[in-house]
């Protein structure tokens, strides 16, 4: 076996064992990125329950933890919210499963009661209700 073929088998090695390592290597990352993706397409709908593995010890594993704290964090602040509403409005608004529409549409039944209330203390009527009231009370 001449040199020149003794180099080429040790270069296709070498090239095989660097793919293989380079794999190896690459992999929690992908992982990571994949699972990334996958959160934030979900969340992009309201839907924060997407969480990725932290696979890794280093800004990789950093940025996963983040993200799953900051969709934690929004999932029970949007939940806190709603909660808090159909305590003060009496009703819980339609759930969609996409917390950023259900929250969209607990803000504008807010808007409508407040509109609402506006209204009703605008309106001249409400001394004559008033005053009706208290005759029929007497």
């Amino acid at each position: 076996m001449g040199i020149t073929t003794f180099s080429i088998i040790l270069t296709i090695s070498i090239l095989i064992l660097l793919y293989r390592y380079s794999i190896r290597f690459s992999e929690p990352y992908i992982r990571i990125f994949n699972q990334a993706k996958e959160a934030l397409s979900k969340a992009l709908h309201g839907d924060f329950s997407g969480r990725v593995d932290v696979l890794t010890d280093d800004e990789a594993g950093d940025m996963a933890d983040m993200m799953n704290k900051a969709f934690e964090n929004l999932f029970y602040t949007f939940n806190n919210i709603e909660e808090k509403v159909r305590t003060m409005i009496g009703y819980g608004v339609l759930k969609s499963g996409d917390v950023l529409k259900d929250t969209s549409k607990i803000v504008d039944e807010l808007l409508r009661i407040y509109m609402f209330k506006r209204v009703v203390e605008k309106d001249s009527t409400v001394q004559r209700i008033k005053c009706t009231r208290e005759l029929s009370a007497s």
